[in-house]
């Protein structure tokens, strides 16, 4: 069972910063993309007050500096003036009381466990929103200075290489992929979760998927059991209205900021597909569909087998390098398919080209379409098959019957000669037309097979991966990844020309 505890820590500084900062968020219009990048910029602020366990006016977080930077972008707006005011006032008074709340909770945490105790595996989960560090106090070799040995997991490999006994999140989950809540709440790598939130901060747990009613399952499988409890740290009065309302403010923030990231639609309409929007943390993102699998290079991986694999999009996590499908692996998936014999193979399946090559000199591609259809073809969009089989771009009909349909067409104008035998004729080319896929099909997952190979050779002999890495093979491609940041839970609705497309975010780069 995993016991879960919920400690309120109570600061009544940092309560009037998270008000003043969602006041500010709320009086901003993000359809105005100047009032947008002012919200991500209050969001930014809020968030590194929230989970940063440094001082408040450490130099490393720049609280002052951001501040500053929002007082001066709200002057422009007049309805934001007295929110800013409230929040410079609250954020200044903080800034002159800089200890740490959750900082020194931790620290008196870990000094007053008893020293017969056996030793507890502990950890400290630093990556708590975009992937990103908020501000964690110095490590040496991984381990915090403190009275105790702790781990800062900084990293999915950090959580997977060890069981903990004891883990302490310095904030709000709301931000955290499902992939990562799952592994920290689901998977049994930590026995007790300690979850510190200011008032005005929520956590829930998410539910997990469940297998589907069915006899093969029963009496087979177990539920893991959560404990939860609520902790404060000092007599706090009961939330009053006010505080209710903030309490659920990283949920709206949280939907309100891809709003402001992206543009893509909450609900369905015609022409649109559904997908899930993926932020990297190069400031691009991309759209990808809702059922797709993502070629995935995990360096944090405990076992190097599993550092190259395909993911569904919903499992994406912060700090996936997305492998991006190179765009000049053409000559090696001609070189490998002419090992095959392809050329030679798909001239005698595809002998008819150069008969439609001449009968669209004296018919359109409309009306060999329609006389097609007028003889029993089934094509969804004729016209452009017919224009795709002309110019090589797709070998042939896809349909057996579509082909008998376009060979007898062209028999009967007169552009190929009358065969012996028209069904043994439809046949072989048919079964010619299905061997040049299959050589086809058979050389693309060999070329892909040989590129993730030196994908996998190559970065496993490089260092430390930039936000964005571009990667020559030894074959001559060149590999584009991209790390993700995080990823919108919810769908979005897009046309289908906006899907696996890399490109800049929605108001510009989040700031480091």
């Amino acid at each position: 069972m995993v016991k879960v505890r919920e400690i309120t820590i109570d600061s009544k500084a940092v309560g009037s910063v998270l008000q003043s900062c969602r006041a500010l968020f709320d009086s901003l219009d993000r359809d105005d993309p100047f009032q947008a990048d002012l919200s991500r910029k209050a969001w930014e602020f809020r968030a590194h007050v929230l989970f940063t366990l440094l001082p408040f006016d450490s130099h490393e977080i720049e609280l002052l500096a951001r501040l500053e930077e929002i007082a001066d972008a709200a002057k422009r707006i007049p309805g934001a003036v007295n929110a800013t005011g409230s929040l410079e006032q609250a954020a200044r008074f903080l800034l002159s009381h800089p200890d740490n709340p959750k900082y020194h909770w931790i620290m008196a945490a870990l000094d007053t466990a008893p020293e017969s105790a056996p030793p507890e595996r502990m950890g400290l989960l630093s990556m708590m929103a975009m992937g990103k560090t908020f501000g964690c106090p110095k490590t040496t070799d991984g381990l915090l200075d403190a009275p105790r040995a702790v781990q800062v997991i900084e990293s999915r490999r950090s959580l997977a290489s060890e069981i903990f006994d004891r883990v302490i999140i310095p904030g709000t989950c709301h931000y955290l992929s499902s992939a990562l809540h799952l592994e920290l709440f689901h998977e049994g790598r930590v026995r007790e979760v300690d979850v510190l939130v200011y008032p005005g901060e929520w956590f829930s747990l998410r539910n997990r998927l469940v297998p589907p009613g069915s006899a093969i399952f029963l009496g087979r499988l177990t539920s893991s059991r959560i404990a939860c409890t609520a902790v404060a740290t000092s007599d706090m009065p009961d939330a009053t209205e006010v505080e209710r309302d903030e309490a659920d403010a990283d949920t709206s923030m949280r939907d309100e900021l891809w709003q402001i990231t992206h543009d893509g639609e909450k609900s369905p309409a015609p022409g649109l597909v559904s997908s899930r929007y993926v932020l990297c943390r190069n400031g691009h993102g991309l759209f990808v569909p809702i059922d797709a699998h993502f070629m995935v290079w995990r360096d944090d991986a405990a076992d190097e087998d599993s550092q190259m694999e395909s993911v569904p999009v919903d499992r994406l996590a912060e700090g996936d390098w997305l492998v991006m499908q190179p765009t000049d692996t053409g000559y090696l998936l001609d070189l490998e398919s002419a090992e095959a014999g392809f050329g030679q193979r798909m001239e005698d399946a595809c002998d008819w080209r150069p008969a439609l090559e001449r009968l669209l000199l004296t018919s359109s591609p409309v009306e060999i379409a329609e006389e097609m259809l007028a003889e029993g073809a089934h094509g969804v969009s004729l016209v452009q098959s017919v224009r795709n089989w002309t110019d090589g771009s797709v070998y042939g009909p896809g349909d057996r019957n579509e082909l008998r349909v376009l060979l007898a067409l062209l028999i009967r104008h007169g552009k190929l000669p009358v065969p012996e035998n028209f069904d043994q004729y439809v046949a072989e080319h048919w079964k010619g037309l299905q061997e040049i896929r299959g050589i086809r099909h058979r050389a693309g997952l060999h070329v892909r097979s040989e590129i993730h190979r030196q994908l996998s050779s190559t970065l496993g002999q490089l260092g430390q991966l930039g936000v964005c890495q571009d990667v020559m093979l030894d074959s001559g491609v060149r590999i584009q990844l991209s790390q993700v940041a995080a990823l919108d839970e919810q769908i979005s609705w897009v046309p289908a020309s906006r899907l696996m497309h890399l490109q800049p975010m929605k108001g510009g780069r989040w700031r480091e």
